[in-house]
This record gives C-alpha cells, structure tokens and sequence, in this order.
C-alpha cells in the first residue's frame, strides 16, 4: 500500500505527515515527552548537519559540544538512534530514557562476558549436503 493509497484510506483530510509529526521516526507513541541529550564534540557537526526532528532544539557548548533537545510522543526510536552514537550521546531527560538506555547497555555488556558466548553455529544439514540456498529455495 503505498503512502497516498493509506491517506485516502484514513480520510478525507487525512495528513500523514501531521500525524507522526511528534515521532522521531514512524513508531507513533501516545506520550508527550521532552528528551534532552548531551552529543559529545566528534558527533556534535553531524547532528547539526540535518533537521532529524521539527522540534529539535540545539544549543552549541563552549567546548565544541551540543545540546539537543526534542519533544516526541515516545522514545523507542531516537533511544535506537542515541545508543548509534555509542559514548558520544548522553541521555540527560526524562529519566526513564536513560534508565532503559542503561539496561540495554548492561544487555549488551553481559553478551559480551566470556562465559557468555553462543556456541559455535553450525550450518543446517541439508539432504543435498549443499548448505546454500537461494531465498526462492530455502528449505522449511
């Protein structure tokens, strides 16, 4: 279904654009939520280069890094989107954000411990002793 076919569906009147213009992204949260972040100088350039949000607000710091400020209706995608800046972005509000981010973080860290690596993955047997399939083949 393309874009115009799901506005003509929704209505006369219908605005997509206007109805995930407080998502960060397309997920639509029910939410009013001010998110405050803190962008370490190697990241600060290319966060000013575009417009990621119509409510962005960013601030310059002395030391070369930046504030930014969004009002959205959730976080699911701009926590996805902070975590991509590794230690160069800082959740500063709403603590809940940054208590997720943390817990993902600690996730993370405890797949990486040695005694938590998966085992070594082996290729599916096959009857053919090919362990190759195209898409259109895959066996099920």
């Amino acid at each position: 279904m393309t874009v115009r076919e799901m506005s003509e569906e929704a209505g006369v009147g219908f605005d997509l654009q206007s109805h995930f213009s407080d998502s960060f992204g397309v997920y639509e949260g029910q939410g009013d939520v001010c998110v405050k972040v803190h962008f370490g100088k190697p990241v600060a350039r290319f966060v000013q280069e575009s417009r990621w949000h119509s409510s962005q607000h960013l601030t310059p710091q002395k030391d070369g890094s930046l504030i930014g400020e969004f009002r959205l209706s959730g976080t699911e995608e701009i926590k996805s989107w902070l975590l991509s800046f590794g230690k160069h972005a800082v959740v500063l509000e709403p603590e809940a954000l940054r208590a997720e981010v943390i817990v993902e973080l600690n996730t993370m860290i405890e797949q990486y411990l040695p005694d938590r690596r998966p085992a070594k993955l082996q290729p599916r047997s096959t009857t053919s002793g090919s362990t190759h399939h195209s898409p259109k083949h895959r066996p099920r």
